[in-house]
Order: C-alpha cells, then sequence, then structure tokens
C-alpha cells in the first residue's frame, strides 16, 4: 500500500497548517510543489559548482556543464528521445510559454523567407491553415493565433464533445490540404481530459503539416515516448514536474530543428559574428534560441596573432605548441581542429580550435 505520509513528508512546505488545519494542496496542474531532493539540488549547485554552463574552461564551468549535460540527457532518455552529441532533440528553454513562442516565431521568420531551402517547410502565407483545438492553453492558443495574424494564415480548431474532449473524430474535416500546422494539447490543464492524439497526428502527416504537441500536463502524469507517437515538436514546462520554475523543454526531431531558423537572437546561438558580413550561427539545437547553452567550447586561434581567452601570443604558432599550452591549463583531453570560412566569398579562413 502507498505510504502517502512517507511521500508528503518529502516536500517541506507541507510542514505548516493553513487557517489551523495540515496544508492540503490540489493545484498541481498549475505548479507542483517541489521535493527536499529538488530544493537541495538547486542550493547545492549554486553553493559548489555554479560558473556559466558551457561558457568558460576552468573547473567549475567544466562541472556546472556536465551537471547540464547530464540533465538534459535524463529528460531526453523520459520523453524517447535521443541525446547522444551531434543528435541532440531536447533544447532547454525557459517554459513552455517560451518554447512554444519559439517556434512560433521560429515558423514567422520562415514565412518571411528566413532560413533558406529547409525552412521552407514551415513557411506560412495567405490561404494556408493553423489548426488548434477549443481546449488549448492560452500559451498554446495565442503564439499561434499571432502566427496567423502575421502571416495571413486561417486559423481552426477541433471542436469539444460534451464531456469537454477533443473531437479527434473530426480530424479527416478539420485537418485539409492547405492545413500547414497542428497544435493539440496531450492533456487538458481544467478538465484532464486525455486527447486521442493518434488520428490528429496520422491525419496532419498526411496532408504534410507540422505536428506541435502541449505536453505540459502529459510528461508529469503519463509515460511518454514522442518517437512513437510521431510527434514533430512538443513543450512542457519543469515546474509542473517538481522541477524549478523557469525552466522548460521543448522536444523536436532532429532533422525538423537542423531545418528552423533561428528565433531569438544572441548569446551562445551564434558560431562567428562581424559587423559588416553575415553571421554565422551555431549547430541546431543550440541556434533555436537565447536560452539554449552551447554545447561546446570555442577557442579561435588566428594563424598570425592567436589569441587564449585573455592572453594573447604573437607570432606563428603551430597547433602542436598551442595544444601544449592546452595541456598546461589541464584541458586538452578533448579538442579537435578545423578550419572556418571568414568571409561571404569564401576566401580567407580561421584555424580554430574546439574543446569539449
Amino acid at each position: 500500500m502507498t505510504d502517502f505520509a512517507a511521500i508528503r513528508s518529502q516536500f517541506p512546505i507541507f510542514d505548516q497548517e493553513i487557517h489551523g488545519h495540515p496544508l492540503v494542496y490540489l493545484d498541481s496542474a498549475a505548479t507542483s510543489q517541489k521535493p527536499q531532493c529538488v530544493i537541495d539540488a538547486e542550493s547545492d549547485f549554486y553553493r559548489t559548482i555554479n560558473a556559466g554552463v558551457h561558457r568558460g574552461a576552468h573547473e567549475l564551468a567544466a562541472r556546472s556543464t556536465m551537471a547540464f549535460e547530464d540533465a538534459r540527457a535524463k529528460v531526453a532518455k523520459l520523453v524517447g528521445a535521443d541525446s547522444a552529441e551531434g543528435e541532440e532533440e531536447i533544447v532547454v528553454t525557459a517554459g513552455a510559454t517560451a518554447g512554444l513562442n519559439l517556434l512560433a516565431t521560429a515558423f514567422g521568420n520562415a514565412s518571411l523567407g528566413r532560413g533558406g531551402e529547409a525552412a521552407k517547410r514551415f513557411a506560412l502565407k495567405p490561404g494556408d491553415e493553423i489548426v488548434v483545438t477549443k481546449a488549448e492553453h492560452h500559451s498554446v492558443l495565442l503564439p499561434f493565433q499571432e502566427l496567423a495574424l502575421r502571416t495571413g494564415a486561417t486559423l481552426k480548431w477541433f471542436d469539444l464533445d460534451e464531456e469537454g474532449r477533443v473531437r479527434s473524430d473530426t480530424a479527416n474535416e478539420v485537418i485539409t490540404d492547405r492545413t500547414k500546422i497542428v497544435a493539440v494539447t496531450h492533456v487538458g490543464n481544467t478538465t484532464g481530459a486525455i486527447t486521442d492524439i493518434a488520428p490528429i497526428i496520422r491525419r496532419a502527416h498526411e496532408v504534410g503539416a507540422v505536428f506541435v504537441l502541449d505536453a505540459c500536463q502529459s510528461v508529469p502524469h503519463l509515460k511518454v515516448d514522442f518517437h512513437a507517437l510521431d510527434v514533430d515538436f512538443a513543450a512542457w514546462s519543469a515546474h509542473k514536474m517538481y522541477g524549478p520554475t523557469g525552466v522548460g523543454f521543448l522536444y523536436g526531431k532532429r532533422e525538423m530543428l537542423e531545418a528552423l531558423p533561428p528565433a531569438n537572437f544572441g548569446g551562445s546561438m551564434v558560431e562567428l559574428a562581424w559587423m559588416d558580413q553575415k553571421v554565422i550561427f551555431d549547430k541546431t539545437p543550440f541556434k533555436a534560441a537565447l536560452h539554449i547553452l552551447k554545447k561546446r567550447y570555442n577557442v579561435d586561434f588566428i594563424v598570425n596573432t592567436s589569441k587564449f581567452d585573455k592572453y594573447t601570443f604573437t607570432g606563428a604558432f603551430t597547433e602542436q605548441y598551442i595544444e601544449e599550452i592546452l595541456e598546461n591549463f589541464k584541458i586538452s583531453s578533448h579538442i579537435r581542429w578545423r578550419n572556418v570560412k571568414l568571409t561571404n566569398n569564401q576566401s580567407e579562413e580561421r584555424r580554430q580550435i574546439e574543446i569539449y
């Protein structure tokens, strides 16, 4: 038999009375309470390994980065996503709302011609359709409603039955050859109704539409495998699954993440930038948003004037000599060299080393 007292004891917030009675909390659909182990983990991070994740070559940065990537891999395993280097499918965001807005903004940028040929699959124009449901949270409805207004696309929706469930049986009528995006909630945040998403996903893919899943309520409460479900994108929040506030996740099929044009600009989503040349964005999934942290450390060495962090070296240095320098910094265990084009006419190159 489940020991509910033992479970309750793991949440320190319940060690109090409200209006003379032990605290009873029934609003986990809005946000969950945090067990002591989560509170301790966050506190321990700030007390012991706080540093810029993927932003430094010192010991604390290495430890915080390892902790960050370990957490990302565990989240990927939880939802059946890939996490191997170069195949990552989990993007860390500021929350589910941020992830959904990121997608809508990226789709809007694709509609402006950003992202090249690969991004055309996300582009919208007048006459195209975006399909949602009447059960959607505002964080799903509003970003795609705004996307429709900006692109001239038509917003459509699934109706609900008498029990408040999405009418999945009408998928063939609601989703047409003009439909480009379908965004649906998995579990209703007010009714708890579970949407039968299989026929909706199947119909969306039949017409070539992109399927986006609001998984905020399903990931905390159901066994979810996004590969098995065949969803293209999914968003959810940590704070509804006993995690910290201000953290969310965006799942995307790898090939779709690579095809998305950038949505937010700055921070670690850029590989190289100049005042008068076109920027080179970092590899997916890290180019997607300002909140997405870089996977590798990059230290640039230019042929005749090379630099490492704040230290500047003059003269022509061989790669062997630079590697010896890195050995002295105790960070030479994982390095590789590559050529990076410096100009749009591809006539100049910078020799770059990656520390990962």
